[in-house]
């Protein structure tokens, strides 16, 4: 496999992280997860500008000394996929993308890491379904630690240990766990937000929870559905008088979650998934190129022998997408 240790570079897949690297010692790393698409219009990577925004912005909160180079990324993401002969793939393909800011220090210690020493790391894979959609929904299971992380806001790769955890313990039968913060609400899944629907609105937590992309196309669906949304967190009881409870996540998309377990304990919405079915297809639509707002093609970033190139419309589209669905937008719970 050829991934990228920095943007434009390319290499075989082997270590070039030292051994003294904080992200390998100390788990200092931010991450993202991407979606590139196989589609009717070619090949195409869904909402980056939102995926580097997020990215920076957690490198910044970190007060790393690195600017994500955005447009170099892109075509890095492209150019990963011919060099793996991705592109070849069949359409209705979807191609996992992962960026790692990660640090290469050379020395022992927490020193903060130095300009120069941070680098962003891209590499790729073909993936499937990440959870399984039966039409009853999944089987949910509370993990027994409660989950207060002092950087929920983040994707930073040091809150997923909890989430490994979880995973680890998951019982069988169940499909993905789930965490609740010290004071006993429903915070988020191993790496989804989750929603309640109730009377024709949607409700999710804000606090304790990242700023998920996918949860903010959502609520603007949502809102173009004609369905009302809030910030709000909930307990288990009350999610037995909700008319339904899903996941999203880039990885996941939009998953109906059929019952929640806590102590042997069974917590259950109606079940009335019909909104939430509503809402995938609305979904589908946006992840598989409709409208075409939300995509950069392959052509666009990849010029003759595969050269960089910057789009006309990519600074308009960047512009428009992030001042309704960024950081700073009022879908996201920063």
């Amino acid at each position: 496999m050829i991934v990228s240790y920095s943007p434009g570079e390319f290499n075989e897949d082997f270590p070039h992280i030292p051994a003294f690297s904080q992200t390998l010692n100390y788990s200092m790393g931010l991450f993202e997860g991407m979606s590139a698409i196989i589609g009717e219009k070619g090949i195409s990577l869904f909402h980056p500008d939102l995926n580097y925004e997020r990215l920076q912005w957690g490198v910044d909160f970190f007060k790393l000394p690195y600017k994500v180079p955005v447009e170099k990324s892109i075509y890095t993401v492209f150019k990963l996929i011919k060099l793996n002969n991705y592109h070849t793939l069949p359409k209705g393909t979807r191609i996992y993308v992962r960026p790692l800011i990660y640090v290469r220090n050379t020395y022992v210690g927490l020193t903060p890491p130095k300009e120069g020493e941070i680098a962003l790391l891209h590499a790729i894979s073909p993936m499937g379904k990440y959870l399984p959609v039966p039409e009853e929904g999944i089987k949910v299971w509370i993990a027994p630690l409660p989950r207060t992380l002092p950087f929920a806001k983040v994707k930073a790769s040091s809150n997923y240990q909890l989430s490994l955890y979880a995973r680890r313990l998951l019982p069988e039968g169940f499909h993905e766990a789930a965490f609740l913060n010290a004071q006993g609400k429903l915070v988020e899944g191993s790496g989804e937000n989750v929603v309640v629907v109730k009377d024709n609105t949607l409700y999710t937590p804000k606090e304790d929870s990242l700023p998920g992309i996918t949860l903010r196309l959502v609520l603007m669906l949502a809102e173009e559905m004609g369905l009302s949304w809030e910030f709000k967190s909930f307990t288990l009881e009350e999610i037995k008088q909700a008319d339904a409870l899903f996941f999203t996540g880039n990885a996941a998309g939009i998953v109906p979650i059929g019952l929640i377990e806590k102590d042997g304990t069974t917590y259950q919405a109606k079940n009335d998934f019909s909104l939430v079915k509503e809402l995938q297809k609305e979904y589908d639509k946006l992840f598989w190129g409709q409208p075409e707002q939300y995509h950069v093609f392959m052509e666009e970033f990849l010029g003759e022998n595969d050269s960089f190139q910057v789009p006309e419309r990519w600074e308009k589209i960047k512009e428009e997408n992030i001042s309704k669905l960024g950081m700073h937008s009022k879908y996201s719970s920063i």
